[in-house]
């Protein structure tokens, strides 16, 4: 039967097909790198599930059943997991940044939606650094661009290029952010996007470099001031 993955806001379809459940539509979806921002998946049964690196920001997990899921690395932040039961879960290196963990039944000693007290927090881009190689390491396929935020202002502010936030390519010299990531990635960035298109392959470089993944649907002035912000921690060797 057709199952389809909604946004939680806006009840636009993020992903579909045919399955016997909602479980295995997830796992296909997370298979595909399929990108779960906003997802409602109130009371999905993803028990035991392998959900490793998925990205699931402002997902709707309210009620689901995730005992023994594998959330190595999942991209968690805002999401819902009020009622959630996390028994046995491995969210070693998951981001929880921001998740309403309220309610949530048998959470594992470990996870923690902010560090504990009292705790000597690392500056936002030796954190970013660190997520960024672990995402590397279970993604050797991902392209990476080196300092991408610091190359892609280095273009906008010498006239070499333009961005423009509502969309992905506009042509060779005007992009918006994920089609800027995509671009300075080169040859694989490109078989990136045709794989997956524009959103997803821009998150997965992203992620891959700087260990954290902008907004992608912001105005083009708020969009380059993060990237001035962010350039201002990256490094452009050469």
């Amino acid at each position: 039967m057709l199952i389809q993955i909604k946004n939680r806001f806006t009840a636009a379809v993020i992903f579909e097909g045919e399955y016997e459940s909602l479980r295995l539509c997830v796992l296909e979806a997370v298979k595909a790198r399929a990108y779960l921002a906003d997802a409602n998946l109130a009371g999905a049964d993803l028990a035991r599930a392998d959900l490793t690196d998925a990205y699931l920001a402002r997902a709707n997990l309210a009620d689901a059943n995730l005992a023994g899921a594998n959330l190595a690395g999942a991209y968690l932040t805002g999401a819902y997991l009020t009622g959630a039961d996390l028994a046995r879960a491995n969210l070693a290196g998951a981001y929880l940044a921001g998740a309403d963990l309220t309610g949530a039944r048998n959470v594992p000693t470990d996870a923690q939606a902010e560090p504990a007290e009292p705790y000597e927090r690392k500056p936002a881009h030796e954190r970013y650094a660190e997520r960024a190689a672990r995402f590397r390491e279970r993604n050797p396929e991902v392209p990476v661009v080196v300092a991408l935020d610091a190359k892609l202002l280095t273009i906008l502010d010498s006239g070499r290029g333009k961005l423009r936030m509502d969309q992905w390519h506009t042509c060779k010299t005007t992009h918006c952010r994920a089609g800027w990531a995509v671009t300075l990635a080169g040859d694989a960035g490109k078989a990136l996007e045709d794989k997956h298109g524009s959103q997803r392959a821009g998150t997965l470089i992203y992620r891959a470099s700087t260990g954290r993944v902008p907004h992608f649907f912001a105005s083009d002035e708020r969009a380059l001031e993060d990237i001035r912000e962010q350039a201002a921690t990256q490094r452009v060797d050469g």
